[in-house]
Order: C-alpha cells, then sequence, then structure tokens
C-alpha cells in the first residue's frame, strides 16, 4: 500500500488507516482475545481517563479521500491479526511478576 501511494501523484494530507472503526474498548478486548488471555477488559468514559489534553468524545480518520483516489484497507481487525500473528512468542506472553 505505502509503495502505490508513493507513487501516486496524490498531495496534501491524507489520512491512511484501516477500514472500519472501533472504541479503544473493542480495540483492546480484540487484543486481550487474539493473545489468549481470559481476562476482562472494562470499558470507561474518555472523561473519566485523565489525560494531559483534552480528547474530543468522537475522533475517527476518515478513509473519504483515500477511497476516492481508489485505495481502500483490511478491516481492523484483520490487521491487528496479521499484527499480533507476527509477534515474537514472547511478546504476547503474560508478563512475569517478580
Amino acid at each position: 500500500m505505502i509503495g502505490k501511494l508513493v507513487t501516486h501523484p496524490a498531495q496534501g494530507i491524507l489520512h491512511v488507516t484501516n477500514e472500519c472503526t472501533c472504541t479503544w474498548h473493542e480495540f483492546a478486548t480484540e487484543i486481550v482475545k487474539l493473545a489468549g488471555h481470559r481476562v476482562p477488559v472494562e470499558p470507561i468514559a474518555t472523561v473519566d481517563m485523565p489525560r494531559p489534553a483534552n480528547r474530543p468524545a468522537y475522533s475517527v480518520l476518515s478513509l473519504e479521500r483515500l477511497h476516492h483516489l481508489g485505495f481502500t484497507m483490511p478491516s481492523w481487525q484483520d490487521g491487528l491479526q496479521r499484527f499480533m500473528k507476527a509477534l515474537p512468542a514472547e511478546s504476547s506472553a503474560a508478563p512475569q511478576h517478580r
């Protein structure tokens, strides 16, 4: 994908991310599931998570321009699954408590 974009005559800012949207909770839940762990992931509201900068209640990158240029991306679930499979085995293991 990056190779095709580099040679494309598009100019300006172009958002590139996987298709579909998810909340941080959905993303974390999928990571835990793909790592083979069986622990609950509790959702919290953005306002309940102190951050150095204010965060919008809803922020998703638009792929409209990417689509207009004829590009599509795989779903975030597909991208995450491929990423998790590519990790070395010790990376996805539970942390060791000392």
